[in-house]
């Protein structure tokens, strides 16, 4: 996607939801231009990272935003090169079908031990 002239496209991640929604917030007061936001981690799986920004900002207001890091996100990649930004979607593409796995995996296994559990209480009758 085209910007006007001196803007730059940032990708921001955050460590927990408490990080993320102040973030959040922040960039809503601070009217910046959030161009996608994922949340793609949760108790159940071992990401280190809750979710992710992109944002698109004017350049000269990048040192701003970076005095902001480890206060508001965790991590900060500007997006300059097209193969960038997509090797970023990748990024977030595997987190977010690795969450989706672990999910099934565990509802999955949930199905299995209360059946597990009927058989025990209930075993059948062998004729």
């Amino acid at each position: 996607m085209t910007f006007k002239k001196g803007y730059i496209e940032v990708c921001l991640t955050t460590e927990d939801g408490i990080q993320h929604l102040r973030l959040h917030g922040w960039l809503k007061r601070s009217k910046i231009l959030i161009k996608t936001e994922n949340v793609f981690g949760d108790k159940h799986t071992s990401t280190k990272d809750f979710g992710m920004f992109i944002i698109v900002i004017p350049s000269e207001e990048l040192m701003g935003i970076m005095e902001l890091q480890n206060d508001m996100f965790t991590d900060l990649e500007v997006l300059a090169k097209e193969d960038e930004r997509w090797d970023t979607y990748k990024k977030l593409k595997i987190k977010i079908s690795s969450k989706i796995y672990r999910t099934l995996c565990l509802v999955w296994l949930q199905k299995i031990k209360s059946t597990l559990r009927s058989l025990l209480k209930n075993p059948m009758k062998q004729h």
